[in-house]
């Protein structure tokens, strides 16, 4: 197969691998390749100063460097890379990250080497949102490969620009942007929070992740402060000292330090309410048939005969459960009927509820025309008005209702 008829994806794993191969070779000698990462964006090579007689012993931790490899086959290729990889949240260059592009086989093969700041001046940022590449840099091989200011024509001195670069780093940033590229928090969460169980508390998993992020962004600020205050302790100048506290930046008036971990302390609540109620039903040996019920209920209202009828105004739709102590034998039932012949009101601004309650039994109400909502665009309270029941059952076959509901099963059965 010659390079001409190359179906185009085999052309740019090639290519890849090529300029991987390549990047690797340049940077082996003057920094460890500690891992590869490969994102959407392409393959990230997190890199670190290689420690020598000259750095073992200082006092500042070795910065971490983020490379990313791009191919260009020829001047007409292009190449994008997200906002957020050139710019931190503060909107000031990320200092740690680099592209190597490499163009050309063999003997023709050329290295060129762009910083965050070289990004920044010679290249357009696409702004229109409608754009594929919204959001990101573009990356031309025309101004690339015929400008030739990118290209490295001398070792050492690009190496050196790499690594005096990665020395100007804010220790607290690098860190906290080698965790967006390598995120090493552990994502998953045990098995009894995501089970749907009645669920009506909240998305576990994404809750805690959240909680993650912000218990990582406090460690790195903390050994961001401890190896300033590892650097005061060699120093014999006093106001030197005072420079060194006062650049840590999380004192408070009686210089003592003081950090902020945003933690809603409602996640633990919430998690312990939930595995508690997992637990008892497993301890009763009633947590599968718990969640059949819970499916077979959430199926009956979903696929009720009465989907296309109209919702009248004065209309409530009943549905009524009865079971056993283990909920072998389940029996579901719905009706419609009148709001006023069954409370003896019209006006009371309630929409849902239980009635008829027995040992192993209760019907569960859902009014329609009661139910109000907030539109956040209008800033003002409203009332839903569905026009037929398939618009009512959709909703109550959600996540809301059939949790009340499975949640008063859950209380008959644990009293």
């Amino acid at each position: 197969m010659t390079e001409i008829n190359k179906p185009s994806w085999i052309k740019r794993m090639e290519n890849g691998t090529i300029g991987e191969a390549t990047a690797r070779e340049f940077l082996i000698d003057r920094f460890w390749i500690l891992e590869r990462s490969v994102d959407i964006h392409g393959a990230d090579l997190i890199i670190q100063r290689r420690l020598s007689s000259q750095n073992i012993l200082d006092k500042n931790p070795p910065k971490f460097g983020v490379i990313q490899v791009k191919f260009f086959q020829d001047e007409d290729t292009t190449q994008y890379i997200p906002k957020e990889y050139i710019l931190d949240d503060d909107g000031s260059e990320r200092k740690e990250f680099f592209v190597l592009a490499i163009s050309g086989y063999e003997d023709s093969k050329k290295i060129f080497i762009l910083s965050s700041k070289d990004i920044l001046s010679n290249f357009e940022l696409i702004k229109e949102e409608s754009k594929t590449h919204y959001n990101s840099y573009r990356l031309t091989g025309k101004k690339i490969i015929e400008e030739k200011k990118f290209i490295v024509s001398h070792k050492k001195t690009a190496l050196d620009k790499i690594e005096n670069t990665l020395n100007l780093s804010s220790f607290n940033k690098n860190r906290l942007f080698i965790s967006y590229i390598l995120p090493e928090i552990n994502t998953e969460i045990d098995t009894p929070y995501i089970i749907n169980v009645a669920n009506d508390r909240a998305d576990f998993k994404k809750w805690q992740n959240e909680i993650k992020e912000n218990i990582k962004k406090t460690i790195y600020a903390l050994e961001d402060t401890i190896e300033k205050l590892k650097e005061s302790l060699q120093e014999t100048d006093p106001l030197k000292i005072e420079e060194i506290i006062e650049d840590i930046g999380y004192t408070n008036r009686q210089g003592d330090l003081v950090y902020t971990l945003s933690i809603d302390n409602n996640f633990f609540e919430e998690a312990r309410y939930y595995k508690a109620k997992h637990d008892n039903l497993e301890t009763k040996g009633l947590l599968q048939n718990f969640i059949k019920t819970q499916e077979k209920l959430t199926i009956y209202i979903a696929n009720d005969k009465i989907n296309d009828t109209e919702v009248g105004n004065d209309e409530v739709y009943l549905i009524t459960i009865t079971y056993d102590n283990f909920l072998e034998r389940v029996n579901i039932k719905s009706s419609i009927s009148s709001v006023s012949q069954l409370f003896h009101f019209t006006t009371e601004r309630v929409y849902s509820g239980f009635i008829n309650e027995t040992i192993n039994s209760f019907t569960y109400y859902y009014v329609p025309n009661n139910h109000s909502y907030y539109d956040n665009s209008e800033k003002v309270f409203g009332t839903y008005k569905p026009k037929k029941w398939k618009e009512v059952l959709l909703k109550i076959s959600e996540v809301a209702s059939v949790n009340d509901i499975m949640n008063k099963v859950y209380d008959n059965l644990t009293k």
